[in-house]
């Protein structure tokens, strides 16, 4: 009942910020789309410093095995929000420095640039 609670409170709160950031001039669904990009967009700049340390604060949201309704709801909020960010920095941080770091610098862009787009669809 504790895990079916969590995952009811996740998705609310997820589409609670979706609302909020709708008041900034993005329509709700476009809204949930541009929340999810800024986020992966924060942990993507820690991971061009810090990759092992974005990867393992994911992986204890997501995977740890303790039950609890804060707990849960973190694997949600971990879920939701970071999984794009953690599936690029764990193919990148497998491979060698010189080439995970311009890689990870790449993908920063990649999401402003879509974070760019996005804004400019709407708010043109």
């Amino acid at each position: 009942m504790r895990r079916k609670a969590a995952i009811l409170f996740g998705i609310l709160f997820f589409l609670y910020m979706g609302f909020i950031v709708s008041t900034m001039g993005y329509p709700f669904p476009s809204s949930i789309v541009f929340m999810v990009l800024f986020t992966n967009l924060l942990a993507s700049v820690a991971a061009v410093f810090m990759p092992k340390l974005v990867l393992i604060i994911y992986e204890e949201m997501v995977y740890h095995s303790e039950r609890g309704l804060n707990r849960n709801t973190g694997k949600m909020f971990g879920i939701l929000f970071f999984s794009i960010n953690y599936y690029v920095q764990n193919i990148l941080y497998r491979l060698p420095w010189y080439i995970s770091r311009p890689l990870s610098l790449f993908f920063f862009l990649l999401l402003a640039f879509e974070m760019t787009g996005l804004h400019a669809l709407y708010n043109y």
